[in-house]
């Protein structure tokens, strides 16, 4: 049972690391397409 448990806690903090990097990832590339099409 605490096995499961800490399996679990290790996937959630993997989630959120996956989602944060995806994230920056989304905001980077907006910001790169706004230089390359200036309003």
């Amino acid at each position: 049972m605490w096995c499961f448990v800490c399996c679990v806690e290790n996937h959630n903090i993997i989630v959120k690391i996956t989602n944060t990097v995806i994230e920056e990832e989304k905001l980077k590339g907006e910001k790169s397409y706004e230089k390359r099409n200036p309003e």
